[in-house]
C-alpha cells in the first residue's frame, strides 16, 4: 500500500509594529477560519525595548521553529521588527516586508495546502500582493 507522504507545515510569523500582526492574525481566523493558534503574531508595542522584543522573537523561534522552515512576514523595511527579524535570516527562513491582507492570505493558503516553501514562489506572491493596491475611483466611470 502506498502512503501519501506527510510534510511538515513551514512555520509563519507576522512581525509588526504595535498590535497590527494581531490583527492580520484575526482577519485570517476570519476569512479562512484557520486556528490561530497553528501562526503566531509577534507586535513591537510603543516603549518597549529593543532587548525585550528581541527576547520574544528568540524565545518564539527557539521553542517552536528551530527546526522548522519559516516565513516572516513584516511591515517596514528597516523598522525595528524587521531589523531583528534580519538576525534569523538564512536559507530556511524567509522575510518579506511590506505586509497586506493579500500577502497573509496567500501564504496562509499555501501553507495550509501542504506547499512547501521551497515550491514557494515568493516573487510572483509579492508581484500578487501588490495588484491588491488598487484605487477604486480610477475603476469607476467618469
Amino acid at each position: 500500500m502506498i502512503g501519501k507522504m506527510k510534510y511538515d507545515k513551514f512555520g509563519l510569523i507576522l512581525v509588526t509594529h504595535s498590535s497590527l500582526s494581531k490583527s492580520y492574525l484575526e482577519a485570517l481566523e476570519l476569512i479562512l477560519d484557520i486556528n490561530k493558534s497553528e501562526i503566531d503574531a509577534v507586535s513591537f508595542e510603543a516603549g518597549e525595548e529593543i532587548d525585550k522584543f528581541e527576547g520574544k522573537l528568540v524565545e518564539l523561534i527557539n521553542n517552536k521553529y528551530k527546526s522548522k522552515n519559516l516565513i516572516m512576514l513584516l511591515d517596514i523595511l528597516g523598522g525595528t521588527p524587521a531589523n531583528i527579524a534580519a538576525k534569523f535570516l538564512s536559507p530556511s527562513v524567509k522575510l518579506i516586508t511590506g505586509i497586506n491582507l493579500p500577502l497573509v492570505l496567500e501564504i496562509a493558503i499555501m501553507r495550509e495546502n501542504n506547499i512547501q516553501l521551497n515550491d514557494i514562489n515568493i516573487d510572483e506572491i509579492i508581484k500578487n500582493s501588490q495588484k491588491g493596491l488598487i484605487c477604486i475611483n480610477d475603476l469607476l466611470p467618469n
